[in-house]
């Protein structure tokens, strides 16, 4: 074997353990945020972001350098060896970040915890306003208390049938609460009268997954 074609593979070798490692960090940081984000769909939605983000922007700026360095491979190598290290040294620090923000995620926790005491006072104060009783349930869910949810949305619709905020909050308590025929009327309901509402098709598209 010449020493072209050993270089050429040697080339390949590093090329492919690096999208090897871009996947890898895809995975990892994928699980990490969804702990901290607290659903799968948020976190790959961030992940993904932020990776594609950073392949236009490397494109962007990287692309019209590389192409006026066309004809001289060995600065291509080397740049792409230091991009390579400095994507790799910043990767390794991703979850000492994520231990950084375990103070925001407590206090944001925190205010969840106390939030139904306040929506309670502006249900308490304006029965049957759909604001106060919408929002009241939404915590309550995220307390895993969707049967005290459902009570509240039925007196919120009772007096605001149309409300489609709170029929899709009550669609996904009936969800949580193990009825998915219930929750499949209720969207159909909303999709009927606004067939592009975004919560209802999201909602949907999460309980077929």
């Amino acid at each position: 074997m010449n020493v072209n074609a050993r270089r050429d593979r040697l080339f390949l070798a590093f090329f492919f353990g690096s999208g090897f490692s871009g996947l890898v960090y895809q995975v990892v940081w994928t699980r990490q945020a969804a702990l901290a984000l607290g659903n799968t769909t948020a976190a790959v939605g961030t992940v993904v972001a932020v990776f594609m983000g950073g392949l236009a922007l490397g494109s962007a700026l990287a692309g019209r350098w590389a192409a006026r360095h066309a004809g001289r491979a060995s600065d291509l190598l080397r740049a792409y060896a230091g991009l390579e290290v400095g994507i790799g040294a910043p990767a390794l620090t991703v979850p000492l970040l994520f231990r950084l923000i375990e103070p925001i995620h407590r206090a944001t926790h925190a205010w969840i915890d106390d939030a139904p005491a306040a929506f309670r006072k502006g249900w308490q104060a304006s029965p049957g306003h759909a604001c106060a009783g919408t929002g009241l349930a939404e915590t309550l869910l995220l307390q895993d208390k969707p049967q005290e949810a459902l009570d509240i949305l039925s007196v919120v619709l009772r007096d605001h049938p149309e409300d489609a905020k709170a029929r899709v909050a009550k669609a996904r308590a009936f969800w949580k609460d193990g009825r998915p025929n219930e929750a499949t009327q209720e969207l159909d309901r909303v999709l009927t009268n606004r067939p592009d509402h975004e919560g209802a098709r999201m909602l949907r598209h999460e309980m077929e997954r």
